[in-house]
């Protein structure tokens, strides 16, 4: 295995680095930009792994998916991928770096209240309509570690693209790499996902995780795409025919996270969590919703449920409807907004 550039290191004579996430099968370095553009000092700089560079179609492929992030273009909510430069022989992401760290992070928190829960979804709504603008049809893998939060509170969405390969290359990976963990990265570098297996599992149903269960992030042999506990039903059939939809059902599972703490469904295998997801009615809101906002508490409540209907009909038809909806209850519960 390859050795990563250590700090200190400059990748092209012009980027000098200063901190180094490596993922499973990727690296993002932080560096500062030298020969920049005015503004544009410190960037982050994302690159597969050496061994996953040696086969041409998946470095093909990478360099394909970071074409589409650059070809959005600039939008406050979502993070600027600025290009897809060759350096050594090897494609690397050059990407806007935001340093407020991502969403997980204020899960549970206190400040995430339901005005600010609400607020971020109209943000994050405001991001993928302008994605859809540019082509894109669906995300894939919507989660709180793909929603970064700049130091000014914007959230910008990440990892546009990148879910996609994941599909080729954990159907191709190493036992040894599909079945270790790694720490979480800057921008959700894909990283191999958790083996899941029966023995130890639990029965999948409705209501809060387990203390310390872990994430699941298994995709088998191509047919899975996307973070298991936010996935659509129909995500869990045939992930790449899914359209924007399945990405507001995995907001619905992210709103309902950010108002309640926990997931609506949980579950350690993937035959048990397809069933949540498919078959059990996610639990209300409504007694997570703090004193002082009980009055919109229904209707929060009916965001989040319409988000995660089980038929794709049944949710909202577009981001432009759903934001709608978040800004007309947020609205309500800040006028001052």
């Amino acid at each position: 295995m390859a050795k990563l550039r250590p700090v200190g290191d400059w990748i092209a004579g012009r980027f000098e680095i200063f901190a180094v996430h490596p993922g499973g099968m990727g690296v993002v370095y932080v560096a500062h930009d030298h020969f920049g553009p005015p503004g544009r000092s410190v960037v982050a700089i994302k690159t597969l792994r050496d061994e996953w560079l040696q086969d041409a179609e998946w470095k093909a492929r990478f360099v394909a998916e970071g074409t589409l992030w650059v070809a959005l273009g600039s939008h406050p909510n979502i993070v600027h991928a600025h290009s897809v430069e060759e350096f050594d022989g090897k494609p690397h992401i050059l990407l806007e770096l935001v340093t407020g760290g991502d969403l997980r992070k204020r899960i549970g928190s206190p400040d995430l209240d339901p005005p600010r829960a609400l607020a971020l979804g109209i943000q994050f709504c405001l991001g993928m309509e302008h994605a859809v603008r540019q082509g894109l049809r669906c995300h894939r893998d919507v989660k709180p570690g793909n929603l970064m939060i700049g130091a000014d509170g914007t959230l910008k969405i990440t990892d546009f693209g990148l879910a996609v390969i994941r599909d080729e290359f954990y159907a191709e990976a190493p036992a040894q790499v599909r079945d270790n963990q790694t720490n979480p990265i800057p921008f959700d570098d894909p990283a191999p996902p958790v083996a899941v297996h029966d023995q130890a599992a639990t029965e999948c149903h409705p209501g809060p995780a387990h203390p310390g269960e872990p994430t699941l992030r298994l995709t088998q042999t191509g047919s899975l795409l996307g973070t298991l506990p936010y996935m659509a039903p129909e995500q869990f059939r045939d992930s790449k025919a899914v359209d924007a939809r399945a990405d507001i059902y995995a907001f619905g599972v992210v709103l309902f996270e950010m108002l309640t703490g926990e997931l609506p469904f949980h579950g350690r295998t993937i035959a048990r969590l397809d069933r949540a997801h498919s078959n059990y009615a996610p639990p209300s809101v409504v007694p997570s919703i703090p004193r002082k906002y009980a009055k919109e508490a229904e209707s929060i409540d009916e965001i989040v449920q319409t988000c995660l209907k089980k038929e794709p009909a049944g949710r909202y038809e577009t981001m432009d409807e759903l934001r709608k909806a978040l800004a007309h209850v947020q609205k309500r519960l800040d006028p001052h907004h």
